[in-house]
């Protein structure tokens, strides 16, 4: 049984992790709570040192056994095979030329984790009352690898024996080196998300060290440490995907899972080639272009920016051909026109309190646009746009202004917007400062910060040139 000091250190954690953000809290004050949370972690950690069994059972390069059980379970593997001698860590490379079409792996639905398979286990019964987890499948399936980890004779021991042992995703990093994100929508992010995974590691921590229900469940809760649960976390976080599933009734839903084998391949701006036979109830992933012997085999991990695969991926990548950033905005509440804006905004599908992009295009934005022109609106032009739904298809289009004054006011306002975002960053020349050094977390952070930086000051330099254009033509 966990000492009375443990339970102590975590019952803090929970009450602090449990706190709910205020909507006039700053980053300076979610960093300080932030702080507050490392702490108590660290408290909780020197108690665990010796316990945890992610370290020991993880981070193997016996990649063989993890091929032998996907063939006996069916799977159907290409010419490729897995190293861990390609620049990011682990990844697969092809034993011999592959053509466009190619097969790389079937994997079938039986090799995989998913929160289905967590229900076929002890765990399966708290999965399926807990109010919590049953309406998450993410942190199920978290708490399904967790498990499955510390069991050397789980079906899933070859897979899940060669996950690595560490992540570089920012909820892993130091403090410092969350520090080097300040400035960025990301920073706040990764405070929050951190919090998230506390709050979700003193609940179960709390519920599994109840007399008995720990071994019910099949949960040793001595071995139940933060960081085996941020392990598992990170984890999925990384490796998730999306397959569709039958259910009992025989209808098909998409369902979150960890697909052995396919998920060593590593990121590429390639056609998508990947796609879920219902029939075999099987991936099958193709080979997206030619690959030459000897060479890494690549996939595409969809249409994510570069703040997400810093975020959840823990990588920066330098070739992405449609990279844009995305930053919050919000109707102010103290508007007295907030509720009729708000619902003109709903009526054109534009967020009324949401993320918003920005990118290298030429032109801004539509939905930002929308929003802008929305928030600067008087009463009268509200109301006339509400009764003359036809008038607002153009509110998005940066060509055609609703009216010129009410369109000055709103470049004026988003100027305000880019540059106090980018007042946000440190003064420094962070393109300069990635290409310093060669620590992975760093690069990461500073080449976020440095197109962050581009995509805003792009972004105003367009309304910069709006607005004088329509000075010249007054």
């Amino acid at each position: 049984m966990p000492s009375d000091l443990l339970f102590t250190h975590v019952s803090n954690l929970m009450e602090l992790a449990r706190t709910p953000p205020s909507p006039h809290d700053t980053p300076d004050d979610e960093w300080a709570e932030h702080l507050e949370l490392r702490a108590l972690v660290h408290q909780i950690r020197e108690l665990q040192r010796e316990a945890g069994c992610a370290r020991a059972n993880t981070g193997s390069d016996d990649f063989e056994e993890l091929r032998t059980w996907l063939m006996q379970c069916g799977a159907t593997l290409g010419p490729v095979t897995p190293s861990n001698d390609v620049p990011q860590g682990n990844g697969l490379v092809a034993t011999e030329p592959l053509s466009k079409g190619d097969v790389i792996a079937k994997i079938p639905e039986l090799c995989m984790m998913t929160p289905a398979t967590a229900r076929r286990t002890p765990l399966g019964s708290f999965l399926e009352t807990d109010k919590l987890v049953s309406l998450m499948d993410n942190v199920t399936l978290a708490l399904h690898l967790m498990i499955e980890m510390q069991d050397r004779d789980s079906f899933w021991a070859a897979y899940i024996q060669t996950l690595p042992t560490t992540f570089s995703t920012p909820i892993n990093w130091e403090p410092w080196e969350i520090m080097n994100l300040k400035g960025s929508p990301a920073f706040v992010e990764v405070l929050r998300l951190y919090k998230h995974v506390a709050r979700q590691y003193c609940y179960f921590f709390v519920k599994f060290a109840e007399p008995g229900f720990g071994d019910n469940v099949g949960v040793d809760i001595e071995q139940f440490t933060f960081d085996d649960y941020l392990w598992a976390v990170s984890a999925v976080m990384t490796r998730q995907n999306k397959i569709p599933v039958r259910d009992e009734e025989g209808n098909v839903k998409w369902t979150i899972c960890l697909v052995p084998f396919w998920d060593l391949m590593n990121h590429k701006a390639l056609p998508m080639s990947s796609q879920y036979n219902v029939e075999t109830d099987a991936l099958e992933s193709l080979a997206p272009v030619d690959v030459a012997t000897g060479d890494q085999v690549f996939m595409c991990y969809g249409s994510r920016n570069n703040g997400d695969y810093v975020l959840h991926q823990g990588f920066f990548y330098d070739d992405h051909p449609d990279d844009y950033m995305t930053f919050p905005l919000a109707l102010d509440e103290k508007d007295p026109l907030m509720k009729i804006k708000a619902l003109l905004m709903k009526n054109l599908s534009v967020p009324s309190s949401g993320d918003f992009t920005v990118s290298r295009d030429a032109t801004l934005d539509p939905v930002l646009v929308a929003f802008m022109r929305i928030s600067v609106l008087e009463k009268d032009e509200l109301e006339t746009l509400l009764r003359n739904p036809a008038q607002c298809a153009t509110l998005g289009d940066q060509s055609q202004p609703f009216s010129r004054n009410s369109e000055f006011k709103s470049l004026l306002k988003l100027k305000t917007v880019f540059q106090d975002r980018l007042a946000a960053y440190p003064d420094e020349d962070f393109a300069a400062k990635a290409s310093e050094t060669e620590v992975h977390h760093e690069q990461c952070a500073f080449k976020l910060l440095a197109s962050e930086k581009q995509f805003l000051m792009h972004s105003n330099d367009i309304v910069q040139s709006l607005l004088a254009s329509l000075k010249q033509s007054s």
